[in-house]
């Protein structure tokens, strides 16, 4: 092994010690964990795929779609049949990826960047906060950049090859890979122009790399949907609304600047983002001028699909995967000084901004709760309610709560959630839709999801009282059970 292998495994890891070792107790509410779990215990347990006990609102779409994509939980199935659901060893597993992920980024940023700069920007893309705190939310991002960065590192290879065969063979595989990170999130679907349109730039026509690539990934996409019936449900949060996709744009890139949060001043992150930002711009310009490859049109790509998603609105989570390709232009931003009559100033000004970031998170870090998730899913409220709707209630039952799916996942029983800007005329009309039989209120949470939430259930079981009794209460939640054909007709 090289010394310069020695070093960037070395510092993969260091990070993957660090995420390990900082690995929280608990589980937030965000509840998209749920589903995947859910899914990787029907596949593990042999029941239908769909069947997840959460209960779609088609007024609601954008919380969530019927089912998610089948490569993350299939990848949970070994770690649920060696451990059950146990979430600690499921987010041990991820951050295991994770490492596999940055030793792709390594080969990747290698290609294009010196040491120094491959070895920096894994560590600020490792090490920034936001990435860190994915650690803890067994989320699909990681399994996709994963795969969709190997993907495309075996794409430049295939179109490379000047040998037929050669090329088949890598195209074959890059198209393996491009469909299992569509598996993973749907997202993936741009790899596909991304490959093909980055070849005909190079070529003015495409390859037998490229059709082989698409050949593979169709026959991917083909047998999911023949072995799996998986019911996306992502065409319903589509909307025409012009205005809306230039306000969405616009929040992008701030959300982007987001990234170098401080817990301080706003305006320090402003104006270190700022200086990112340059020598970024700099080094996409100088692409544009020569030729986008397909890592800048993966980017293009991704952002045009997100500027169309309601969900993507400042939504940080979203620009994960375009997240390592920004400290990549920032890198080759800075190295192109190299080439101007102020080469000089290229490491000074390399160590300035890498010192900068690294402040910029010590600050964060320094505000974050690094200790157990005490408001999440396992807290002893939850867990005593879990408890009491398995024991208490039968599986028959329909309940409404805000966060349906890690309720459907704790409990057994099938859940769905009201529509986020629900009036209480509105709200009874979807008690009534859908046949709800129970109503959870989580009348003690800080955060306004679960507020918004009790203040709309309170409001209408103030203006109809027979219709609602209270059956269960803790210090967190309330339960109401609805008397059946009470509701007034609204």
């Amino acid at each position: 092994m090289t010394q310069r292998a020695i070093l960037i495994v070395g510092l993969i890891a260091l990070l993957g010690s660090i995420h390990l070792a900082t690995l929280r107790d608990g589980q937030e509410w965000g509840d998209d964990f749920s589903l995947y779990v859910a899914h990787a215990r029907n596949l593990a347990e042999g029941r239908p795929y769909a069947d997840t006990g959460y209960v779609y609102n088609p007024a609601n779409p954008v919380l969530s779609p019927r089912t998610y994509p089948p490569i993350f939980p299939l990848l949970l199935v070994p770690v649920y049949l060696l451990f059950g659901m146990n979430l600690l060893a499921m987010k041990v597993f991820v951050v295991l990826l994770f490492m596999l992920m940055l030793g792709v980024l390594a080969i990747f940023f290698q290609k294009r960047l010196p040491l120094p700069y491959v070895l920096g920007c894994l560590t600020l893309f490792a090490l920034n906060p936001y990435v860190w705190q994915q650690k803890d939310r067994l989320l699909s991002e990681t399994p996709f950049m994963l795969f969709a960065y190997v993907a495309l590192l075996l794409a430049e290879k295939a179109q490379e090859e000047a040998e037929r065969r050669r090329a088949v063979i890598w195209g074959l595989l890059a198209g393996t890979f491009a469909y299992l990170a569509f598996g993973t999130r749907t997202v993936g679907v741009v790899l596909i122009p991304s490959i093909l349109v980055g070849d005909w730039l190079r070529r003015r026509r495409l390859g037998t790399a490229s059709v082989v690539i698409l050949a593979a990934f169709l026959v991917g996409v083909a047998a999911q949907k023949c072995l799996l019936v998986v019911e996306g449900s992502y065409l319903d949060q589509l909307v025409f609304a012009p205005a809306l996709f230039v306000r969405i744009a616009f929040s992008l890139v701030r959300a982007l600047g987001y990234f170098l949060e401080n817990g301080y001043s706003n305006g320090a992150r402003l104006i270190l983002f700022a200086c990112l930002l340059a020598p970024a711009c700099w080094a996409l310009r100088a692409r544009v001028r020569e030729r986008l490859t397909v890592w800048e049109l993966f980017a293009v790509c991704n952002c045009m699909v997100l500027v169309f998603w309601q969900a993507a609105e400042y939504e940080r989570r979203f620009l994960l995967p375009i997240l390592p390709l920004f400290f990549l232009w920032v890198a080759e931003g800075v190295h192109r000084i190299n080439s101007t009559s102020f080469r000089r100033l290229e490491m000074p000004a390399a160590a300035i901004l890498t010192a900068a970031v690294l402040l910029s998170y010590a600050g964060w870090y320094s505000c974050m709760d690094v200790g157990p998730i005490r408001n999440g899913v396992s807290s002893p409220e939850a867990a005593a309610l879990f408890d009491w709707v398995d024991k208490q209630t039968d599986e028959r039952d329909l309940f409404l709560f805000p966060k349906p799916r890690a309720f459907a996942l704790y409990t057994g029983r099938h859940a769905l959630a009201h529509h986020v800007a629900d009036d209480p005329q509105r709200l009874s009309r979807t008690l009534q839709k859908h046949g709800v039989t129970h109503v959870v209120v989580y009348h003690s949470s800080p955060f306004p999801i679960f507020q918004k939430s009790s203040q709309l259930v309170e409001t209408l079981i103030a203006e109809e009282p027979a219709g609602f009794d209270k059956i269960y209460e803790n210090p967190g939640f309330r339960v109401y059970r609805l008397r059946q054909g009470a509701l007034a007709s609204r």
